[in-house]
């Protein structure tokens, strides 16, 4: 007696079969059956792919086209266009401020943050931050992968001199025998004085 084997209808998808890259695992949705097994239906990175069926008793079933080998179908993940999540931003600050600098964040990717004087050419930029006085720019970039794109924004800033009190200079007063300084409120720090004191 010859037992033909039983057959199962072709698995299909149950989704697209192709997804744009999300940074986490993709899986593309197929019909399921206890009579075949399915693979290659998760991926990450961008590319192309196969999501494979394979009947788990080759001997007593096959596919309804009167095949036993594994059946496959096509899927993708193409690549994403990066966003800015949060805007880039900075702002101008006084010399000597204590200060973070430019701030950004992508949807993907790490973001480098470089500092140029605004008169200096592009192969100048670095990632220190500036100190002293003078007109800036500053440059925000997420390096463009295989799974997303890049991302490139340049904003101007200035580090402002500092504002510093004019000493306050005593011109005449009356002889005591000590030291008397004729300037009260100097600050060495920030300038120097000569002359500033007789007896």
């Amino acid at each position: 007696v010859n037992v033909a084997k039983q057959t199962v209808t072709l698995p299909t998808l149950t989704t697209a079969n192709s997804f744009i890259y999300t940074g986490n695992a993709i899986t593309v949705g197929t019909t399921t059956s206890g009579l075949y097994t399915v693979s290659g239906n998760a991926q990450t990175n961008v590319g192309d792919y196969q999501v494979t069926f394979a009947l788990q008793d080759t001997s007593n079933y096959a596919w309804i086209n009167g095949t036993t080998t594994a059946y496959s179908i096509s899927w993708s993940i193409t690549k994403a266009t990066n966003s800015w999540t949060s805007a880039p931003s900075i702002s101008d600050w006084n010399f000597g401020d204590v200060v973070v600098g430019g701030t950004a964040q992508a949807r993907f990717g790490t973001v480098i943050v470089e500092y140029k004087l605004s008169s200096q050419d592009d192969n100048s930029y670095t990632t220190t931050l500036p100190k002293s006085a003078g007109s800036y720019i500053v440059r925000f970039t997420v390096n463009a992968t295989t799974n997303y794109t890049g991302l490139s924004t340049t904003l101007g800033f200035a580090i402002h001199n500092t504002s510093v009190a004019i000493p306050t200079l005593t011109t005449t007063t009356v002889y005591t025998g000590n030291w008397i300084e004729a300037i009260t409120n100097a600050n060495a720090n920030l300038y120097t004085i000569t002359t500033n004191g007789s007896l």
